[in-house]
């Protein structure tokens, strides 16, 4: 990691009480000095297509669809990233995905929020299972499913 990226982002949260806001890292990366420029495509006509693009997800993961399952109705997304799944890039109608697809998912985002918090949780005194997905039954489904 690039000490100079940190220092300045450092520098906008103290800027802004703590906090930073989109629009000031974009303020601040507009400037060529900025250690942040580089970060950020400059040229408007690449940039509207990659905004575009990032639009298009937003919308594929807004949608969910009411599936009822036994006596409750749970809420599923109507389209999922297919990355976990055989390596193509897309999204997918998720009720087409079959069951190791489904755990490949399932297993991608518990070991991602594993990244994301573990640290953080451990930080302020919360005990964890050493391995989420053992704890949600994953492990045996996946190693089934392989």
């Amino acid at each position: 990691m690039r000490k100079d990226i940190i220092d300045e982002l450092n520098r906008l949260a103290e800027r802004g009480g703590g906090r930073i806001q989109r629009r000031d890292l974009v303020v601040n990366a507009r400037n060529e000095d900025s250690p942040l420029h580089s970060y950020f495509d400059w040229d408007n006509t690449t940039a509207a297509k990659k905004w575009r693009i990032h639009q298009a997800g937003r919308l594929l993961r807004f949608y969910w669809r009411e599936l009822p399952l036994d006596r409750i109705v749970v809420r599923v997304p109507l389209y999922m990233s297919s990355a976990p799944v055989g390596g193509q890039k897309g999204y997918v109608n998720s009720i087409e995905l079959d069951a190791p697809a489904v755990v490949a998912l399932a297993v991608r985002d518990i070991e991602a929020f594993d990244r994301r918090y573990r640290a953080l949780l451990l930080m302020h005194g919360y005990q964890l299972p050493v391995d989420l997905i053992e704890l949600v039954g994953l492990r045996k489904l996946k190693e089934t499913a392989a």
